[in-house]
């Protein structure tokens, strides 16, 4: 079994941690330890391969970017990007709600930051018009949408490799 890395978990609660990935599986738990909630995606970031041993490194993915009270802003997209080329394709798409019916939909994202920071073409989209107008007029930035369907030779979402749309 791979070495954990545990920087983000507090001392006292590193050993419950590994027990409860090494000894159950149980990759929520383990994730949970993180001292807080920003620190989570680092955690499968960082011990990814120990999670891909367990078969759970797509679902522990999926949840930690969307536990984030706010953004993954301190993430490049490409090593967001990464994180998911690494997953297996089937076990993400598991791990995530089905598409809402045969298409085409339409997605929505509220795009903030002034710069590098400003991520017109970021990983976090939603079905939901106002949740992404919320981040818009937050964060005083633009509102975006796209219209997807689905592609012949796969059945995917064009555009989309994944459908989340868990509060």
């Amino acid at each position: 079994m791979k070495e954990l890395w545990l920087e983000p978990i507090r001392e006292e609660l590193r050993q419950m941690a590994v027990e409860a990935l090494d000894k159950t599986g149980n990759w929520c738990r383990f994730l949970h330890s993180a001292s807080s909630n920003k620190d989570v995606l680092e955690l499968v970031a960082f011990n990814g391969d120990a999670l891909r041993e367990h078969g759970v490194y797509e679902a522990a993915l999926l949840y930690a970017f969307m536990a984030t009270s706010l953004n993954n802003r301190p993430w490049s997209t490409a090593a967001l990007v990464d994180m998911f080329t690494r997953a297996d394709r089937t076990k993400l798409r598991a791990a995530g709600d089905p598409l809402p019916g045969a298409g085409p939909f339409t997605v929505y994202r509220g795009v903030a930051g002034r710069g590098p920071a400003r991520r017109v073409r970021g990983l976090s989209w939603t079905d939901d018009v106002e949740k992404a107008a919320w981040f818009r007029a937050t964060f005083a930035g633009a509102l975006r949408s796209c219209r997807l369907s689905r592609d012949r030779r796969g059945g995917r979402g064009v555009g989309v490799q994944l459908w989340t749309r868990r509060a």
